[in-house]
């Protein structure tokens, strides 16, 4: 994520990240290409919300467990939530949105060695970002 000064910015469109929690296919898109995964687990989710007050630090990281990892160096490359592209009902189905930040390896709690990421929502509301493509 970056913060350009506007007379920097040439003139772009907002687009909206996806708020959805839950487990759905997401798509990497690192150095070396983008790699499709899973979101296997989620935590940093008190009460089934968002933590995070406008303004505020948040308490706990809302972090997303992904079933595949990147490489090294992928670390900040964007994952898009391809829950809409994949399920929706005509072939003219949206584009995936931004849903996370990946941040590097994890290991899985049932073995093996995973990627994660941090739900964008999250720095949204704390923050008030917006995204642009």
């Amino acid at each position: 994520m970056i913060e350009v000064e506007p007379d920097r910015w040439e003139a772009t469109h907002e687009v909206r990240n996806s708020t959805v929690v839950g487990f759905k296919p997401v798509r990497l898109m690192g150095a070396s290409g983008p790699v499709e995964t899973d979101v296997v687990e989620h935590d940093g989710f008190a009460g089934a919300t968002i933590p995070g007050q406008a303004g505020a630090e948040p308490r706990a990281p809302a972090q997303l467990i992904l079933g595949a990892r990147l490489e090294r160096g992928d670390s900040g490359c964007l994952g898009l939530d391809l829950e809409f592209e994949r399920f929706a009902p005509s072939r003219q189905a949206p584009s995936a949105p931004p849903y996370l930040l990946y941040q590097g390896m994890t290991n899985l709690r049932w073995g093996g060695i995973g990627g994660y990421g941090l739900l964008l929502e999250q720095p949204r509301i704390v923050w008030d970002l917006t995204f642009y493509q």
